[in-house]
């Protein structure tokens, strides 16, 4: 059997170490959780990332889709005016020689 001296030097060593066990396990509890919020603000950024990249393309596509169509229009309108101008031409050529018809201004 153990003396008395060593059985309390064991029993006040334990009394010591389960606080500083507690501790310990306190501390790797906290670390752990600022291990997951790390972790969830990390997915979240990038989510967020993922999310400004999807609306940058949607911008892209956007501003690429409102040119091509003002460049559609403005071809088609100049093709437009083109073809009036051409018709407005022959009428008035057909004017002039088969009636008496004068043009006023010069375009």
């Amino acid at each position: 059997m153990l003396n008395p001296v060593a059985l309390r030097d064991i029993l006040v060593f334990v009394a010591f170490m389960i606080p500083l066990l507690v501790a310990l396990f306190k501390v790797f509890e906290v670390r752990e959780r600022v291990y997951d919020a790390i972790q969830a603000v990390e997915h979240r950024l990038a989510l967020l990332q993922s999310r400004i990249e999807n609306l940058e393309d949607k911008v892209d596509l956007g501003f690429n889709g409102t040119r091509e169509l003002i460049e559609h229009k403005s071809t088609r309108l100049f093709n437009t005016t083109d073809k009036h101008s051409d018709r407005l031409d022959d009428v008035e050529q057909f004017l002039v020689k088969s009636t008496e018809f004068n043009r006023r201004s010069s375009r």
